[in-house]
């Protein structure tokens, strides 16, 4: 669905023919982050720091999409924090656009 994302291990075993999984699975993030960057969605997201591996639910609307020390990043506003936060596209366990 382009709706979410969900059962990430399962969309890479599905799609693994073509690329390696975890490119596919990235590459379908990417495109659910820039598709709500271009229509000012806001997203669902299951979030893992990657800091301390605590994963948090949060509301936010993208900004942007940056690439830095060999990962993407998303720049968004995060709605539980009140405040513009840089997230790991690779911390990102689950993600879907709000309704």
């Amino acid at each position: 669905s382009s709706e979410g994302i969900r059962d990430v291990e399962g969309i890479a075993y599905k799609n693994r023919k073509r690329e390696a999984p975890v490119r596919r699975v990235k590459d379908y993030k990417i495109k659910l982050i820039e598709d709500a960057i271009r229509e000012q969605k806001k997203l669902n997201i299951t979030y893992r720091s990657a800091w301390d591996n605590r994963v948090t639910r949060r509301v936010i609307t993208p900004k942007e999409i940056r690439n830095g020390y060999d990962r993407s990043y998303m720049i968004a506003f995060c709605h539980m924090k009140n405040e513009e936060r840089n997230f790991r596209v690779d911390c990102i366990v689950d993600a879907e656009v709000q309704s």
